[in-house]
């Protein structure tokens, strides 16, 4: 499907032409009347809400006890539209049946994909939402990011979003190349240096993939006035390797869109779909007008984005994992020239 950037839908015609402007309103918006029938009164036949006077109300906010609907000019709930609040500034969404989305996800079919609306049903626009233990973001145009490595909108951190939207945020994984990154809570990469409490990992400061990691040495500070003689002994570090750098088959599952020609006699009949499951030997080997016609089938008809989920195979590749670790301690002023391995000391090898 197409994608479509939020601006280039708001740019058609606002829903609401102002009258006054309030002091806390945006420059260009305006207050309009909120009713909640519960309160108010009157009648709401599904279509029109008439106060107990018997006017019909217009251009409003109305709250029916369940769902709040903006009544347009002739009274009718507006429906399927992403527009701008009347304040000028804020921007929500009313679906199908006319309903106000509010603290919820909604796929909006006018820019193509799935947003956000808080708790005042105002779009999330370069936020991080936190829903249950899953991490969202919505980037800079509202969009819920799902499609893979993303960066964020301040053009400095990257994250992960699986095909659902929700952000990779459990520790070391990997990055589309098969790099080892960390992943923090909030779903950002971390870069520079992080630690565990033990080991310390170098992440690089531009996309954060692993560098390499060293265990701090806790050396205890020597007393002045120790005698010579005593052994300070100081830990020489060299590197090994955890783990062997290996290819990895990952098969994972995406999102694609597809354009599929509907029947105008019946919408729900996808002739796209039909034509491709046709059995062999029934009129196989002919294209989509010809098999039209052996059908019998009227050519009028129209085209809908039909999205599968499809099963895709990469190759990821691990690069080896090494840590730093100490092969011998030596003595800090060099003055008896003695080399222990930490066995031979008692002490741990990291």
């Amino acid at each position: 499907m197409k994608r479509k950037l939020l601006t280039m839908m708001l740019s058609i015609t606002l829903l609401f032409t102002g009258i006054t402007t309030p002091a806390h309103a945006a420059e260009g918006g305006r207050t309009v009347p909120h009713y909640d029938i519960t309160k108010v009164g009157g009648d709401w036949d599904g279509t029109h809400y008439t106060l107990p006077d018997g006017t019909l109300v217009t251009d409003a906010f109305f709250f029916d006890g369940a769902y709040t609907y903006y009544l347009q000019a002739d009274g009718t709930p507006m429906k399927d539209k992403l527009t701008y609040h009347p304040d000028g500034e804020h921007i929500i969404y009313l679906d199908s049946y006319g309903h106000e989305v509010f603290t919820n996800f909604q796929y909006c079919p006018s820019v193509g994909y799935t947003c956000y609306f808080d708790s005042n049903g105002y779009l999330y626009k370069d936020q991080i939402t936190f829903v249950g233990d899953k991490v969202y973001y919505l980037n800079a145009n509202g969009k819920m990011e799902n499609e893979g490595w993303f960066q964020f909108a301040n053009g400095t951190d990257y994250g992960y979003a699986n095909w659902d939207g929700s952000l990779m945020n459990n520790g070391f994984s990997y990055d589309p190349w098969g790099r080892i990154v960390f992943y923090h809570w909030n779903g950002m990469v971390a870069r520079g240096l992080i630690t565990d409490g033990v080991t310390y990992y170098s992440m690089d400061t531009t996309d954060g993939h692993l560098i390499g990691s060293f265990i701090m040495p806790t050396t205890p500070t020597p007393t002045p006035t120790q005698p010579t003689h005593n052994h300070q002994w100081q830990p020489h570090y060299a590197t090994r390797v955890v783990q062997e750098a290996y290819d990895e088959e990952v098969t994972h599952t995406v999102q694609r869109d597809y354009d599929h020609l509907f029947a105008n006699w019946d919408p729900s009949f996808d002739l796209t779909q039909a034509w491709m499951d046709e059995p062999e030997g029934v009129a196989a080997g002919r294209d989509f007008m010809g098999w039209m016609q052996y059908h019998g089938y009227p050519t009028a008809c129209f085209t809908q984005t039909v999205t599968k989920n499809e099963e895709v195979t990469e190759t990821v590749h691990h690069p080896a994992v090494t840590e730093q670790y100490i092969d011998y301690y030596f003595c800090a002023d060099n003055s008896c020239g003695e080399r222990h391995t930490p066995a031979e000391l008692g002490k741990p090898d990291k």
